[in-house]
């Protein structure tokens, strides 16, 4: 899915380009992590859903998703899209406790903020971009120290992000109880993919009946949940293949498909190649 994927060791910082033509049929999986996440599209249009709501990204347009989010993106109207993505851990915005309780923690766990959109015209929006272009720069070329420039860009594009927060009049967001239950249930299908899961068994990680975990996996991730345990298996799957020379049957069974024949039509079917083939292309950039 993603063309080019840069981090580094030293920094829990994670930047990747991504080609709507490259993800699978729906889109990316629906996911949340404990991190700040920016999107910035860079060609054509993107839609993202975060938790409820679904919005359309234009050239130039920025998303800052907070962490524990429940978020994912789409092509739209299945045109062609690219994206770049900055993925911050909160630990490089945790150097100092006393800037950190002052000025990062309010914005993370202020109630209103679940996402942040920034049209590209937005003044904050042009800086915003200028920042993110040099992380893109500091983590290709790797000059000198760069770690801390990129630790300083960071810190800036949370900054502005504080100031869009202080600056609009939003009321808080209510308390959704039934996010931290899809994000059980999301976790229990992480931790256990690999084995024969099914739908009474994601209902019972969230406590919750087999209709209502339906219902809010549709709600919040567009999926049902055994699509999103199919989902979260073809993209282990698609990760293993580009990075491991284990066979495709190894990979089959060790992502919880039974018979090899299924794991290839689905994986035919969501990603438009057969696993073989994505191997092959995997090389020239898939990865």
């Amino acid at each position: 899915m993603n063309a080019l994927s840069q981090t580094s060791p030293e920094l829990p910082v994670l930047l990747e380009h991504t080609d709507t033509a490259h993800m699978a049929a729906g889109g990316e999986l629906a996911h949340w992590h404990d991190a700040i996440e920016l999107v910035c599209v860079t060609r054509g249009r993107l839609r993202c859903q975060t938790n409820q709501e679904t919005f359309l990204l234009g050239k130039g347009d920025l998303c800052f998703v907070n962490r524990r989010q429940v978020h994912h993106l789409m092509a739209a109207d299945n045109a062609p899209g690219d994206c770049m993505t900055l993925v911050i851990d909160t630990g490089v915005l945790a150097q100092s406790p006393r800037v950190f309780e002052a000025c990062v923690r309010p914005v993370l766990d202020e109630a209103a903020f679940s996402h942040v959109l920034l049209r590209a015209s937005q003044g904050r929006a042009e800086r915003i971009r200028g920042y993110l272009k040099d992380v893109e720069v500091l983590l290709r070329e790797r000059p000198h120290a760069f770690e801390l420039e990129v630790m300083a860009r960071c810190f800036q594009i949370f900054r502005q992000l504080s100031c869009v927060l202080a600056e609009r009049d939003a009321a808080p967001e209510p308390v959704d109880s039934n996010l931290e239950t899809l994000r059980r249930m999301m976790a229990y299908v992480r931790e256990h993919f690999a084995e024969n899961v099914q739908l009474e068994d994601i209902a019972a990680a969230g406590s919750v009946s087999k209709s209502t975990c339906s219902r809010l996996f549709a709600r919040y991730t567009s999926r049902s949940p055994v699509a999103h345990l199919i989902d979260y298996r073809l993209e282990v799957a698609a990760a293993r293949l580009r990075q491991t020379d284990d066979s495709v049957a190894a990979i089959a069974h060790a992502c919880g498909f039974s018979q090899q024949s299924y794991f290839n039509r689905v994986f035919l079917r969501a990603y438009g190649v057969t696993p073989g083939t994505y191997r092959r292309e995997g090389a020239v950039g898939r990865g």
